[in-house]
């Protein structure tokens, strides 16, 4: 697939993460985020609640050939069971989020001749306030990952799903740095970037990062962690997506919307890293 399009750039900056302790299986969705500044070393950005206590991670990449492009349908596997070992996690207890540290076994594939091959976001193509001031309550996004972990399994792609916001971007939501989004959130969601639509921007375009065109265009604005589930009874509440199918209570029905950490926590992981 080529991968000089903005919209298949992003499909691959994603993987599905599976952790596990042998009996409970984990399943969500990672991301990719790197700062030049810092060196590039990339991070698996996803939610601490994916990762949970395993210590189990498996990993599944598209094989880079010798010029470093994307074999679709030939596969790296990476297995660790030192999982928790390789978790940064937010600074702020209550912010459900992590980055995973896979750089090691990257090289171990590399030297092995079995290059995986993905793509990052840079801290350049987050949303950041001079594109924020021209976005009005309602924009288009769109959800890349794993629900229910469906995925075209031969050619080891997500599935993307396209969306509102349906709170605006420009305000915290109920003061926290969050926003919310008209997207069914399923097992398998928890971790996947949300990308907002935007149109008219140019940017510099970078080699290992994804990058704007002059025509459709689209920033990192956050991370479904969270969705409002509606019981039997009516009450609403906010709970986790789940990760293993056998917590989805059949009392709790989906009301199509989700929870997104805003772009900004991950910039302050970023930071608390290289402080």
């Amino acid at each position: 697939m080529r991968t000089d399009r903005i919209q298949n750039q992003l499909v691959y900056s994603t993987t599905r993460i599976i952790a596990t302790d042998g009996k409970i299986v984990s399943c969500g969705t990672g991301f990719f985020v790197a700062d030049p500044a810092y060196g590039g070393s990339p991070y698996l950005v996803t939610n601490k609640h994916v990762v949970g206590n395993f210590n189990i991670g498996r990993f599944t990449f598209c094989r880079a050939d010798e010029n470093g492009n994307p074999l679709d349908n030939s596969h790296v596997t990476i297995i660790i069971t030192d999982l928790q070992n390789r978790c940064i996690n937010h600074p702020d207890s209550t912010v459900d989020l992590c980055f995973i540290k896979l750089q090691d076994e990257f090289d171990k594939k590399r030297n092995a001749g079995e290059t995986p091959f993905f793509t990052f976001v840079a801290p350049d193509y987050f949303l950041n306030t001079v594109v924020l001031d021209n976005m009005t309550s309602i924009e288009n996004v769109v959800m890349i990952g794993y629900p229910e972990s469906i995925m075209d399994q031969v050619n080891n792609k997500p599935v993307v799903r396209k969306g509102i916001t349906a709170t605006s971007l420009a305000l915290d939501y109920n003061g926290k740095k969050e926003f919310m989004v008209d997207i069914a959130a399923f097992h398998g969601s928890s971790g996947s970037p949300v990308f907002v639509e935007t149109t008219g921007l140019t940017q510099q375009n970078s080699e290992y990062s994804i990058s704007f065109g002059s025509g459709v265009s689209y920033c990192l604005a956050g991370v479904l962690y969270a969705m409002p589930a509606r019981s039997l009874q009516g009450e609403i509440k906010i709970i986790d997506v789940p990760t293993d199918r056998k917590l989805v209570s059949e009392a709790e029905l989906n009301t199509n919307l989700g929870y997104v950490i805003k772009v900004e926590r991950i910039q302050e992981l970023l930071e608390s890293t290289h402080s």
